[in-house]
């Protein structure tokens, strides 16, 4: 669970943090009362219309707002840095010493050109440390399991810098995002809802002036929308750390709250998926479609925040390991990072070259054609570890059989099952998988709910994939263009694809318009080869080290295997990042 941040009184304000709620000083269900009944992008125009209009605090001025938005002490003197652990001591002078604290662009200003209000919007402009903010640069948001702490001159460093390993819920591996700026655990959330304000507010706005802009948002017909990468990351983040209190009193100073607010500066806005958590699912989640009942919507402001997808249990930070005699300080689990395969032995290992199969903990004695009573092929399958426990990679001696050939037919609909605009990737039937590439466009290859088909627009491509492909016929959505389409191999005329390859790539021509893929029927002849094993043989043991600490959330054990240092929770084995502890 996020961590709560106590404020305490606010200078003359005498608001104790004793109290049990925050309460907002307009009733909420009046305040977005146009939404009611709405699904889809008509929520998100109806918010901008309601949320759009505000007043515009200077950017200089904002360091009058912090004082009441950003601190935590008992005299709203300390700001609360979501950067490094400096927190420095409140000041109208930014940059002040080594902890001095700056106005930080959480959706960097290179990104819009500079255009104002968002260059002053003080919803996504958090005071931090002026270091840390410097070497987050521009960079955009991502998980990076070996990010380089941002630490120096005395500045501690909760964010890192580092190449993307950020893989979403479904698997899209987005590690060709590059270099990104991971925020700590406990502001995951906040930036994430931050985004959500942000692409709504300012939905006519144009993010992709520089490159990590375009990361994380794409422009289309004069609308903002997120990439498909943006949306599993910050979905992600909102599920996992809910609203804080903290939060709460950041909206209410913003829009405008006397109680909280005790300064001449208010932007008199609101942020929706701060009021209420779950809008963010009709958006881009798991109620995409669904109309908004008001009514029987949840507010943050009622104590249940926590949205409607339960969070992957975390371990939180400050425990230490002895590994190989030395302490570790943990600073996180990197909950993308939960291990899916145990790692491979090198093939080195079989003296006969055989090919690695699992892991067992009975060696096999000589040579056997049955493999080990339990053979353990993913972490998920691994026991809970108590004690010290040996471990030998199983080999087996691989043969392969060429299989009869059988001609069948899959036809993959386009048609439905997507979001309106929602960017496609890829489709995977039984025996075919589509994959779907922007090319040299700006425009990505869409879904749209007008003509019920996928877009695919100049230089994007389809690749088709499978198993001995002897044809493939297109069936095209309503108002279809006319641009050409080319493939890289066989022959190809009007909707009909026939020749022989285990991979076709339609590619559209033209500088504008599109084509629209409603439906791909593709033949295979089912030719294909049946691997078998036999003679499994285990060598390469190694012996798994298991070490336990008490954590947050309940004891966790260290699992050493080979030479990577593991955690094991109740519901997995993850790696984890540390840092050696003074």
């Amino acid at each position: 669970m996020k961590k709560f941040f106590f404020f305490a009184a606010l200078l003359c304000a005498h608001i104790s943090w004793a109290e049990t709620s925050v309460v907002p000083s307009t009733t909420l269900t009046t305040y977005y009362e146009t939404i009611n009944g709405k699904s889809g992008e008509d929520i998100r125009s109806a918010l901008n219309s309601k949320i759009r209009p505000h007043t515009t605090i200077s950017y200089d001025n904002l360091r009058y707002i912090y004082q009441y938005s950003d601190t935590y002490d008992a005299k709203g003197t300390v700001i609360e840095d979501i950067y490094s652990y400096c927190d420095p001591a409140y000041t109208t002078d930014f940059c002040d010493g080594t902890c001095g604290y700056n106005r930080e662009h959480s959706v960097p200003k290179s990104w819009f050109n500079e255009a104002t209000p968002l260059y002053s919007d003080a919803f996504h402009l958090y005071p931090t440390n002026c270091y840390v903010n410097s070497n987050r640069g521009n960079y955009a948001y991502g998980e990076c399991a070996d990010g380089e702490k941002c630490t120096t001159n005395g500045v501690q460093a909760k964010g890192r810098r580092g190449l993307s390993t950020f893989v979403s819920d479904n698997g899209t591996n987005y590690s060709s995002v590059g270099t990104v700026f991971e925020p700590d655990n406990e502001y995951k959330g906040d930036l994430a809802r931050t985004y959500f304000y942000m692409v709504t507010c300012y939905m006519t706005q144009q993010f992709n002036y520089a490159d990590g802009g375009v990361k994380m948002f794409e422009y289309t017909n004069g609308t903002a929308y997120f990439t498909q990468y943006s949306i599993d990351l910050l979905m992600k983040w909102h599920r996992q750390d809910p609203v804080s209190k903290k939060e709460l009193i950041r909206n209410e100073v913003i829009y405008g709250n006397t109680t909280y607010n005790k300064s001449d500066y208010k932007q008199g806005n609101r942020n929706p998926f701060i009021d209420y958590p779950q809008l963010a699912e009709y958006l881009w989640g798991n109620k995409q479609g669904q109309s908004v009942d008001l009514a029987t919507l949840v507010s943050a402001y009622s104590g249940d925040t926590v949205p409607p997808t339960p969070p992957t249990p975390t371990i939180k930070h400050g425990v230490n390991w002895m590994v190989n005699g030395e302490e570790l300080q943990v600073d996180s689990i990197k909950e993308n990072n939960k291990v899916t395969a145990l790692p491979d032995e090198p093939t080195s290992c079989s003296t006969e070259s055989n090919v690695f199969v699992g892991w067992t903990t009975a060696p096999i004695s000589g040579t056997s054609d049955d493999a080990p009573a339990v053979l353990y092929k993913t972490a998920n399958q691994m026991p809970a570890v108590t004690a010290d426990v040996t471990y030998y990679a199983v080999f087996a001696k691989q043969t392969t059989t060429q299989s009869s050939q059988v001609e069948s037919t899959e036809t993959i609909d386009l048609s439905t099952g997507f979001a309106d605009k929602q960017e496609v990737t890829s489709v995977s039937g039984s025996k075919v998988t589509l994959t779907f590439d922007g090319g040299t466009n700006n425009n990505k290859p869409k879904y749209f709910t007008n003509g019920n088909a996928v877009r695919l627009y100049g230089s994007n491509s389809m690749t088709v994939t499978a198993n001995n492909i002897t044809g493939i016929v297109l069936t095209y959505g309503s108002n279809d263009g006319s641009n050409p389409i080319s493939t890289n191999v066989g022959t190809f005329s009007t909707d009909t694809w026939t020749g022989s390859a285990n991979a076709v790539i339609f590619t559209v021509g033209g500088t504008s318009g599109n084509r629209r893929i409603a439906s791909v029927a593709v033949t295979t002849n089912g030719a294909g080869l049946t691997t078998a094993y036999s003679r499994y043989i285990t060598s390469c043991q190694t012996t798994t080290e298991i070490e336990e600490a008490p954590v947050k959330g309940g004891a966790a054990r260290k699992v050493l295997i080979g030479s990577t240092l593991y955690i094991q929770t109740a519901d997995g084995l993850y790696t984890i990042t540390g840092q050696r502890a003074k």
